[in-house]
């Protein structure tokens, strides 16, 4: 998994626009799906080696929602896939009455550039050119 690159799924294009922005900056390379089952997708076409180190998952989408996606990936040990840290994004307040495995962080919206920030580095390290906040 290339530690350098972080994975967006949100079928919001201003949310998304703003992780990949942010993250671009802060010297990842970002990819982005528009719901669940695009982000499957486009995973289960990469090599090993050009795996996300993280996905931040948006729960309300169309399509796949995020849960159906966290349902998939669990139910499938075997693939890669399923070794990635996600980190659920959701304006649902009460997300910690939800069971969300095997999504290892939550992020609630609207949240902080620091925390994606702080996020991003702690599972895909610190790329080179990345700022410290």
């Amino acid at each position: 998994m290339d530690c350098k690159h972080v994975f967006i799924v949100d079928d919001d294009v201003d949310i998304r626009d703003s992780f990949m922005e942010a993250l671009t900056i802060e010297g990842f390379s970002v990819g982005s799906a528009i719901h669940g089952q695009d982000a499957l997708d486009q995973l289960h076409a990469m090599t090993t080696e050009q795996l996300p180190g993280c996905i931040f998952l948006d729960l309300k989408m169309p399509i796949m929602d995020g849960m159906a996606f966290l349902e998939t990936v669990k139910g499938d040990l075997e693939s890669s896939i399923a070794l990635i840290p996600i980190v659920v994004v959701s304006a649902n307040g009460s997300l910690h009455n939800i069971d969300l495995k095997p999504a290892i962080e939550t992020l609630a919206k609207p949240f902080d550039l620091n925390e994606i920030y702080r996020l991003a580095h702690h599972f895909c390290g610190y790329p080179v050119g990345g700022f410290l906040h």
